[in-house]
């Protein structure tokens, strides 16, 4: 705002300061947008936590939609690492079957 008043001495900078103001909003809101609706699935996902199958197959599903040919899937480093994650997790639940029908 300091820097906003010194190119603007003596005049009413009101109308500056909105423009930045609607800059900014414009800047966060597709973020806020994105981080409402991971936090609303989110707590969806801890509200069915005991509805196994159902995640299960929105898992399954969210996983038959990701595009292996894309540059952003061929291009990131860390998606071996989630990848394992997920076998790791998978396989703890695989176990946990097995051991059950013993």
């Amino acid at each position: 705002m300091d820097e906003i008043r010194k190119e603007e001495a003596g005049a009413d900078i009101s109308n500056r300061l909105r423009s930045r103001d609607r800059d900014w909003a414009d800047n966060v809101r597709n973020e806020l947008a994105s981080n409402k609706e991971e936090s609303k699935r989110t707590l969806d996902d801890l509200n069915k936590a005991n509805e196994p199958m159902e995640l299960l197959i929105r898992a399954k599903k969210t996983l038959e939609a990701i595009n292996p040919n894309a540059e952003a899937f061929m291009s990131n480093e860390n998606l071996l690492v989630v990848l394992q994650e997920i076998e790791h997790i998978t396989e703890k639940y695989k176990d946990k079957l097995n051991a059950r029908n013993r």
